[in-house]
């Protein structure tokens, strides 16, 4: 990745062992990932990095990596959104995401900076708890099931939301999100 974060040299990412680039916000998505599996008694693999939403717009195609998508039973029951910041500003990606990576609602969203988290329900945008000891345990997430699919309507409007907070307002030097534009 070539992104304009400080680069501060490889680490072996927890959850695939694989060697990725070093960098402040790979450290609080280490940090997060540890705390799943060691605090919240997930396994490594019911946790998927970076799942990748596919939106398009005119002749542009773009892919949203999703920091965690929490499945149980194989079922995605809770994303996790990080970023740098106000995590309150965060609040519509996390939940437009929840809605766009399959056919249900994924029924929870975590957003978080790395140092406070807040826990939302898909469904009403509501916080249903805050900090990090808020998340819920995979034992807690295993009660949940995905209880509404997801309707065009509310595809669109996920979609619109997204596009507008992490595609029309990115920075400009931000190759964190893939762009692919295509001739007419």
């Amino acid at each position: 990745m070539n992104s304009h974060h400080l680069i501060l040299g490889e680490l072996n990412d927890f959850l695939t062992g694989k060697i990725i680039e070093d960098n402040h916000d790979e450290r609080y998505r280490q940090k997060i990932a540890k705390f799943l599996v060691k605090e919240k008694g997930y396994e490594k693999t019911s946790i998927i990095k970076n799942n990748l939403i596919y939106l398009e717009q005119g002749n542009e195609k773009f892919n949203i990596a999703v920091d965690y998508t929490l499945y149980i039973k194989d079922k995605p029951l809770m994303i996790i959104k990080y970023a740098p910041g106000s995590i309150v500003s965060r609040h519509m990606t996390a939940i437009s995401c929840a809605r766009l990576l399959g056919e249900y609602e994924i029924p929870l969203c975590v957003v978080t900076n790395g140092e406070d988290a807040e826990t939302l329900d898909t469904m009403t945008g509501k916080t249903v708890s805050k900090g990090f000891e808020g998340i819920f345990t995979a034992e807690q997430l295993a009660k949940i099931s995905p209880k509404r699919k997801i309707t065009t309507d509310i595809r669109e409007k996920a979609r619109k939301i997204l596009f507008a907070f992490e595609v029309d307002g990115r920075c400009p030097c931000d190759d964190s999100i893939c762009i692919n534009r295509t001739e007419d």
